[in-house]
């Protein structure tokens, strides 16, 4: 997916992966469900202007640094 997706862009292939990873359609295979359980956090993420933001300037460590201190 590119950097500057849009949002439809980021649901539809959401939807897709989804489907394609669904746990149901792939038992036993624990690399499509370690994936699968991340997707949702991965659109909650890129569909959040704030938190795309951070994600894609400083990356995934530093976006769970600020939501940790904003939880404190």
């Amino acid at each position: 997916m590119k950097r500057d997706a849009k949002e439809d862009e980021i649901r539809k292939a959401h939807k897709r992966l989804k489907k394609e990873l669904d746990p149901e359609k792939n038992p036993g295979d624990e690399d499509k469900y370690m994936i699968y359980e991340k997707l949702d956090r991965a659109l909650f993420v890129l569909t959040d202007a704030p938190r795309r933001s951070i994600y894609t300037n400083s990356g995934l460590a530093e976006l769970e640094k600020q939501e940790r201190i904003a939880s404190d």
